[in-house]
């Protein structure tokens, strides 16, 4: 298990698990700053077409700045592991929202309750 990715100790080890990717909760120890810091996944990490994705990834997002949308702290080069260092915002993903929703009140998410969601997202792309 890393303990740490360049200036951040590694507090949790597996925040989430996307298509390419595994996001770790860190913290930077002078700044005292959490961070969510993706990589891409062991399998992925030395395709040259992975590595480059991950860095327009965080070129892109770096480029956004808008409270609905998490800000890029940093891009880190840690031994020739590729890492994006993120804003870390703790609370329930959609995905785990949907699926509490789905398991515990047998349905889908009320358009009542999904409309303020869709209104932060287009708040963030009309700036996009």
């Amino acid at each position: 298990m890393r303990e740490r990715i360049g200036s951040y100790r590694i507090e949790k080890v597996l925040l989430a698990k996307g298509g390419m990717s595994l996001v770790y909760k860190g913290r930077h120890e002078s700044l005292g700053r959490d961070a969510a810091i993706k990589t891409l996944l062991p399998g992925d990490a030395a395709d040259p077409t992975f590595r480059k994705r991950l860095l327009h990834e965080a070129q892109a997002q770096a480029r956004l700045q808008h409270p609905n949308i998490v800000t890029v702290y940093d891009f880190i080069d840690d031994h020739g592991e590729l890492f994006i260092a993120m804003e870390f915002v703790d609370g329930e993903t959609l995905a785990s929202l949907l699926e509490r929703l789905e398991r515990q009140a047998r349905r889908a998410m009320a358009l009542a309750e999904a409309m303020p969601l869709f209104e932060q997202v287009l708040e963030a792309l009309k700036w996009v």
